[in-house]
């Protein structure tokens, strides 16, 4: 680091500079520095996703979620096609208690990507848990339909009661205990990116769905890199990613 901050001293502007003096601080557990050379990185190079990932995960550590929303909304507009940040952004908007902004993105999100397990798993929880019983009945009945199309493409077979639509109920207290911890935590645990890999309709169900989150599980490994670039202990109790302790107290 003594060297880079001769750099620094030379070039305070160099954001390559600033952004790798952030990386240091940060693998040296000297948080606070680490978090100013990161944001000072940012304000002269707004498009380092490195160190947009960084600032968004130090906030949701520090549980300033409205922050860490900012910076998953910019990657957002950097990455429109990776809806891993659409999914943080709805999952901070859960964390602060604005259900109906999370309930539609998640919505918004379900309609771009239909095949996303993690976002209609949300949907059911959030739903249930908001009074929605039909649509939390809907949407499970989506995810079910999904898993088993995916389970008899790669396996040929349909998990039991997946095709099953007429007296449709959610499980008996569908709810976050059946959703992994999310998102958040998994950025900043450097875990999981999905949002809730929980699985409902016993084994077969939880095959299917592991295979569904295959493009998930891709995201998991980014987002493991993230979390030990921020320099940011990981806790295999919270293992998701939303990506549900995406933040603590879920």
């Amino acid at each position: 680091s003594e060297w880079f901050q001769r750099l620094v001293s030379r070039v305070p502007t160099d954001p390559n500079v600033l952004a790798r003096l952030g990386a240091i601080y940060a693998k040296e557990d000297d948080e606070s520095q680490a978090f100013h050379y990161h944001l000072e990185a940012y304000r002269y190079f707004p498009v380092n996703m490195d160190v947009i990932s960084w600032l968004g995960a130090y906030f949701v550590k520090n549980e300033v979620y409205e922050k860490a929303m900012q910076f998953f909304e910019r990657a957002a507009q950097i990455q429109p096609n990776e809806v891993k940040w659409q999914l943080m952004v709805a999952s901070c908007h859960r964390r602060i208690g604005a259900y109906p902004q999370a309930k539609a993105l998640y919505e918004e999100i379900h309609k771009k990507y239909p095949d996303n397990a993690e976002c209609l798993r949300y949907l059911v929880h959030i739903c249930n848990d908001s009074g929605m019983k039909e649509e939390a009945v809907e949407y499970h009945k989506k995810l079910k339909r999904l898993e088993a199309r995916v389970s008899q493409d790669e396996f040929g077979y349909i998990p039991q009661g997946a095709d099953d639509d007429e007296g449709e109920e959610l499980p008996p207290s569908y709810g976050a205990e059946q959703i992994k911890p999310d998102i958040d935590v998994g950025i900043v645990r450097g875990t999981a990116i999905t949002d809730m890999n929980g699985a409902a309709g016993g084994p077969k169900a939880s095959t299917s769905a592991a295979r569904i989150n295959k493009r998930q599980q891709e995201q998991q490994k980014e987002i493991q890199a993230m979390g030990k670039k921020a320099g940011i202990p990981q806790d295999d109790d919270d293992v998701d990613l939303d990506v549900d302790e995406m933040l603590p107290g879920m």
